[in-house]
């Protein structure tokens, strides 16, 4: 989970645009009507929380104000109305945001932003919220947590799994599918709690953080056995951003949030906006992550990946999120991930010989002896889809 969280971060930070009119003097609006202001000098609360935006402009020509570093994706530009005060200027006006942690995904997201703020003596208090506006987003809204049963159809000796928390249906691997939709349902049981879709378009995922990977079966009566640890943690607000986009469901991790929070923690408390900010280690960064990324592009047309993205269903107070064979397609086509795979299963046979041992069962339930055996079932499968299933 940890490692997995580090690749997404270092992933996300292609979506971190720096302005390039930042300045540490004192605004002048006369120059140009563009008042031009850095991390220092930007006091903001997104959702009520603070956050630390990367620099701020306000064009009193155009009537817009650019934030950066405020959602993922492209830097937000806001129509506002300005007035003056006899201290500064106050601001009011709105927007739609599209967070996207992928440079090439083409997402539309119509999330609403609202925003109003003063810049008195050249510091500026910004105040900004975010909105669900999509009826179809909207529906979502609520705390969807994990089934807790396993139900059957079918006859004793041939018997089918027909709901679970995790479910494989998988047409070239049978074996398989009844395997995972009973353990593999119980470890994700163990694993995650619940996930939260809030009307602010902010999502919060409640989940074990060193993940347990004990081996158990469901009850007689189908239901899981209880976790034996209590050690949930709920991601904090506006750490991810979430919507749908015609049958996908798009979960998007703040880099912003992520970093700040992390250089926060580094630097034992001291305010991340109080540090300047070097724009050549941005633009490094940036440079590195586009790419350690590429092999993204291969399938960005078919995910159109602005985060974390699966197909999903909806039926009353059930929610299923999956992905299927098309969606996985453009990945297992790609020669290399075998390889990939078989390396980070050789790597955990010596760092965690048990739940090496446990892939290694999987893989012989569905009738093979390697990883490399896994393309040839893949081009021998026509039904595939991996399903997490939560109620509300």
């Amino acid at each position: 989970m940890k490692a997995n969280i580090i690749k997404l971060a270092l992933c996300a930070t292609v979506a971190w645009v720096a302005t390039a009119c930042s300045s540490t003097d004192a605004p002048s609006p006369a120059a140009d009507k563009v008042i031009c202001l850095d991390a220092t000098q930007v006091v903001a609360t997104l959702n009520d929380v603070s956050v630390h935006p990367t620099a701020a402009s306000l064009d009193l020509g155009n009537n817009t104000l650019t934030l950066a570093g405020i959602v993922p994706g492209d830097d937000l530009v806001l129509n506002v109305s300005t007035t003056d005060t006899p201290n500064g200027i106050a601001f009011e006006g709105f927007g739609l945001c599209s967070p996207s942690i992928n440079p090439d995904a083409k997402s539309i997201a119509d999330i609403l932003v609202n925003v109003r703020g003063t810049i008195i003596n050249g510091i500026a208090d910004i105040i900004v919220r975010t909105q669900q506006t999509i009826e179809q987003n909207r529906a979502m809204v609520g705390e969807w947590s994990l089934l807790n049963k396993v139900t059957y159809s079918g006859s004793l000796w041939n018997m089918t799994v027909k709901s679970a928390p995790l479910m494989l249906k998988w047409d070239a691997a049978p074996n398989l599918e009844l395997m995972v939709s009973q353990v593999g349902a119980a470890i994700a049981y163990q694993n995650l709690k619940s996930i939260k879709l809030n009307d602010d378009a902010t999502c919060q995922i409640t989940y074990c953080p060193d993940p347990a990977f004990e081996m158990a079966m469901p009850n007689p009566n189908g239901t899981l056995p209880e976790p034996t640890h209590n050690n949930w943690v709920t991601t904090e607000s506006n750490q991810f951003f979430w919507f749908v986009r015609g049958d996908r469901l798009c979960i998007v991790p703040n880099i912003y949030k992520m970093l700040t929070d992390r250089l926060d923690s580094i630097s034992a408390g001291t305010p991340f906006r109080s540090r300047a900010i070097d724009r050549e280690q941005l633009d490094s960064i940036q440079a590195q992550a586009i790419a350690a990324i590429d092999w993204m592009r291969e399938f960005a047309d078919q995910w159109a990946a602005p985060g974390l993205t699966f197909k999903y269903r909806l039926d009353g107070d059930n929610l299923a999120i999956y992905w299927d064979k098309a969606m996985l397609d453009p990945i297992m086509k790609l020669d290399f991930i075998y390889t990939f795979l078989q390396d980070k299963l050789d790597a955990l046979t010596a760092s965690d010989p048990q739940t090496a041992q446990m892939i290694n069962i999987l893989l012989q339930f569905g009738g093979m002896q390697s990883i490399s055996d896994l393309k040839t079932l893949w081009a021998n499968t026509t039904e595939f889809e991996l399903s997490l299933n939560l109620t509300r």
